[in-house]
């Protein structure tokens, strides 16, 4: 799948666009799904972020989370790119990202605007590694991910955050740029490289994922 052809396209709800239902899944253990439980919805996953001042931001978030989404996040974490401190079987995804996401808004070197747009970042980066794991149910954690799988996590994420990010640049040009130069899906001659460069090292490897 070509990625810049992906950006061609309006978004459509993540339940139209990249989601294929997996075949059903054994059950889980309850700790497995606890977050996801209490956060059942966009509403609830807002209550759950830290105060953001950017309330452009807070919108952006809504607009890429749905509610097929939000199940994609609630597979377990025991994966490959996961921290050592996430490996239990009790953590998902979802618990993952926002932890990543409230130690990305800590990063030292980040300047008090770009906190914001640190903790957005590393909330959203794993929505195509999300998308894919759960359409991909029997895949092995793991295993690391090969240029084939990497690629098709890229067009899932560029479909997904395309619309919510052209919609955040209207609403707020400087944040809406920064943050998709940060995510690597799109791109700005005049952005200040070094703010961008900040933002990434908060967000460390999931910048890639």
């Amino acid at each position: 799948m070509n990625p810049i052809t992906v950006r061609r396209y309006p978004r459509a709800p993540y339940s139209e666009s990249c989601y294929v239902p997996p075949a059903p899944a054994a059950p889980q253990n309850r700790s497995l799904t606890s977050r996801v439980e209490q956060i059942h919805g966009v509403v609830n996953l807002l209550d759950h972020l830290p105060a953001c001042a950017n309330k452009s931001l807070r919108r952006f978030i809504a607009d890429v989370f749905d509610k097929a989404l939000l199940a994609a996040y609630s597979i377990p974490a025991r994966v490959a790119w996961a921290p050592e401190c996430c490996q239990s079987a009790e953590h998902s995804l979802l618990d993952w990202s926002l932890q990543m996401s409230k130690r990305a808004r800590r990063y030292p070197a980040l300047h008090a605007w770009e906190r914001d747009v640190a903790a957005a970042a590393a909330l959203v980066a794993p929505c195509g590694l999300a998308g894919y794991l759960h359409d991909h149910p029997d895949r092995d954690p793991a295993l690391s991910l090969n240029s084939e799988e990497c690629e098709e996590i890229v067009a899932r994420r560029l479909v997904i955050l395309d619309a919510p990010l052209r919609r955040l640049r209207s609403r707020d040009a400087e944040c809406g740029s920064t943050l998709g130069a940060v995510l690597d899906v799109s791109g700005d001659e005049e952005l200040d490289r070094q703010q961008v460069a900040r933002i990434t090292a908060a967000i460390g490897f999931m910048a890639i994922l």
